[in-house]
């Protein structure tokens, strides 16, 4: 459940979410059928499959398109950390995104510290409050299509894109692997992505351990929606995408994110404060 404090002087989409954990009660009578990846959860095998499954039933997506992600990610290791970008946990939160995070219990910030110490059952709040925090960003209405649910771990802005929309060379350029398995060998617009991603996230067949281009050079919990709000979409991921190749450049963006977000806090409080 998501709860959220919004700028209603400028209306403005930034939202602080506590997290809360779902109760074990409604997921533990959940049916687990053939699903890949199984034999890779070390920890809390059954538990982390009902509740992904109880998830992803309530995301109106399947299974496969989370254990897909999470394998890309972290392999599936939730004390995954990222030396460079310092992302961590299952599907690689970036110390930015996890800013807009509280955690219920104590009303704090949730820091990669605090994700680096859940399990990867409780991993599993935050997964699914990120991604509820992007449907409603983007609108999205079921049903979800696969594409729609990769590009938000991608490029969010792809979703806004019409079909022949094409990737611009810099994305090509540092995804060429992936591009590279585009069904039609050589194209790079949006319906080229789409139809690399229906077979890829629909699939329940184990992608190989040293593929890791299913879904993107760089993937993963990447941003925030304030921080498109900030700058413009296409300027924003091509920073990322830079930065993840350069420590000092990415430390900045870090910085500026974590900035941005102190900043929409500040003025949801005020918009909230002047409500009467």
């Amino acid at each position: 459940m998501l709860k959220h404090l919004k700028d209603f002087k400028n209306f403005s989409l930034f939202e602080s979410i506590r997290i809360e954990k779902m109760d074990p009660s409604t997921y533990e009578k959940e049916t687990v059928t053939s699903l890949p990846y199984v034999n890779q959860i070390e920890e809390n095998r059954q538990e982390f499959l009902k509740k992904l499954c109880k998830i992803s039933e309530d995301l109106e997506i399947k299974p496969e398109w989370l254990l897909h992600t999470i394998f890309h990610e972290s392999r599936f290791d939730p004390k995954y950390k990222d030396q460079m970008s310092h992302a961590v946990g299952l599907i690689s939160f970036l110390p930015s995104i996890l800013k807009i995070f509280i955690n219920d219990e104590t009303g704090k910030t949730i820091t990669p510290n605090d994700v680096l110490q859940m399990s990867n059952v409780d991993q599993l709040d935050l997964v699914s409050a990120f991604y509820k925090m992007w449907f409603e960003k983007m609108k999205l209405k079921s049903p979800i299509i696969a594409g729609d649910f990769a590009a938000l771990t991608f490029y969010p802005e792809v979703i806004k894109k019409g079909w022949s929309w094409e990737f611009p060379d810099y994305v090509v350029d540092l995804n060429i692997e992936m591009f590279k398995k585009f069904p039609s060998g050589v194209g790079r617009t949006k319906k080229d992505y789409y139809d690399y991603i229906d077979q890829v996230l629909n699939n329940d067949t184990e992608q190989d351990e040293t593929n890791d281009y299913i879904l993107g050079n760089f993937g993963g919990a990447f941003a925030e929606p304030g921080s498109y709000s900030n700058k413009k979409p296409l300027e924003y991921y091509k920073d990322l995408l830079f930065a993840i190749q350069d420590p000092a450049q990415n430390q900045e963006l870090q910085a500026q994110d974590i900035e941005n977000t102190e900043k929409s806090k500040q003025i949801g409080t005020l918009g909230i404060n002047n409500v009467k």
